[in-house]
């Protein structure tokens, strides 16, 4: 898991009401591929029949347990919470979210399962997204976040209406900050910046997460690519000798892809003899420990302090498909007098059609779910950093069929849905 993604709930047996909304919503992105771990037969299906119950058990169920049926009644409950919880959302895939979790409580029924008033109130999910927009904007995460913002806000206690002040001073500087940060202009002057910067660190250093969080998203929303850098760069490396000795390094890589970047400087080999800029191999780039892109932190395998964070997905610009890829390195790469560009080296997981269906593969594309084979890459490829999309959890399965073991990819993005889901319809 991420160390940027909350880690699911534990102790799901025990006091339900305890959990945070947002931990039931990152475990049911996963539920999925779990279920099937725990339920898979030697075919690699959900088997088809009701597990034998303890002769122990102090309760015996009254509903059917049928293992299938159970899946597939889940599925269409991850499928209907993972679009209707998105941030952007037609009505028409209100109504397709809303006509999930319809089935859903169907399918309990015919399974004995016996319904609560949420179950009835899910079914008029799209009258309220019509009336009031996307359930993201008037859901009560943003409230309980606030909450633990304001627990943290030292008021030393002093009644009287001191507490309520401070609390209300902390609140307006968060918006306060957060609108200058947005209306900043591109000519802005550097002891401007800084002294934002300056706020920023000191409210970092005391809050320790809350304010350091949303300003860093904050920040990134006032950039024009989304993506902050560390406070120390790396120093120059040597592209020929970069990713490994032997390998001849990711010089070409890198050249064709300025090449493509800036048209304008015609670029040349720095051995070459051709008129042109010479893209000097040991002068243009240099390696980045993470970056933080709309708050979201990457890292990379060439990381020697810690490999954590090294897997996202991607936006593919020619097909617009979602890639799982594993992030080899980052690249901040100055040509002349060429504005510093972000690129990230990656290498895409390997999948093909010799793997076998998944009981998910109907709702693969909405789920975010991708399977590829275990520790295989493609080759080098060089993005610019803009086309992060998503965190990525990765969980290792092994396929009886195959014999081999595997990688489901599951993305983290609730910004909006897959586009083969999108519609021509109005969206809110």
């Amino acid at each position: 898991m991420r160390s940027s993604v909350h880690l699911p709930a534990l102790q799901l047996g025990e006091n339900q009401s305890l959990k945070k909304a947002d931990e039931w919503r990152r475990l049911l992105t996963i539920t999925p591929v779990l279920l099937w771990v725990c339920w898979k037969d030697e075919h690699d299906r959900i088997p088809n029949i009701e597990p034998t119950i303890s002769p122990n058990a102090k309760t015996r169920p009254t509903h059917s347990q049928n293992c299938k049926a159970l899946y597939f009644a889940i599925l269409l409950l991850c499928a209907g919470v993972r679009m209707l919880a998105s941030r952007k959302i037609s009505m028409s895939q209100a109504r397709i979210g809303q006509d999930f979790l319809t089935q859903y409580n169907r399918t309990l029924q015919q399974l004995g399962i016996d319904l609560t008033i949420n179950n009835h109130l899910s079914t008029h999910f799209a009258k309220f997204i019509k009336l009031y927009g996307p359930i993201y904007g008037w859901w009560l995460f943003a409230f309980e976040r606030f909450h633990g913002m304001f627990e943290k806000v030292n008021t030393n206690g002093h009644d009287g209406g001191c507490m309520e002040l401070t609390l209300m001073r902390y609140w307006v500087r968060c918006h306060l900050i957060y609108e200058y940060l947005l209306a900043l202009p591109a000519n802005t002057y550097t002891k401007e910046r800084e002294y934002i910067e300056a706020v920023i660190k000191s409210e970092g250093r005391s809050e320790h997460g809350g304010m350091m969080t949303e300003l860093a998203i904050y920040r990134s929303e006032a950039t024009t690519d989304r993506v902050k850098l560390p406070r120390v760069l790396g120093k120059h490396i040597n592209l020929c000798i970069f990713l490994g000795p032997g390998t001849g390094g990711i010089y070409c890589l890198a050249l064709d892809y300025c090449q493509h970047l800036y048209p304008d400087l015609h670029l040349i080999d720095d051995l070459s003899l051709g008129h042109g800029t010479a893209f000097v191999v040991t002068r243009v780039a240099c390696m980045l420990t993470y970056i933080c892109k709309d708050g979201i932190r990457y890292g990379s395998d060439s990381n020697k302090r810690t490999k954590a964070d090294r897997y996202a997905f991607i936006v593919d610009k020619n097909t617009n498909e979602h890639c799982p890829v594993e992030i080899a390195a980052l690249l901040g790469i100055k040509v002349a007098e060429k504005a510093p560009h972000i690129c990230v080296v990656i290498h895409r997981m390997v999948s093909d059609e010799d793997i076998p269906p998944f009981p998910w593969c109907t709702y693969s594309d909405l789920l975010g779910i991708h399977v590829s084979y275990a520790n295989r890459f493609h080759g080098y490829e060089i993005v610019p950093a803009v086309a992060l999309d998503a965190p990525l959890a990765l969980i290792p399965i092994h396929s009886e069929r195959m014999g081999q073991e595997l990688w489901a990819s599951i993305s983290f993005d609730h910004t909006g849905n897959e586009p083969e889901v999108m519609d021509d319809d109005d969206e809110v």
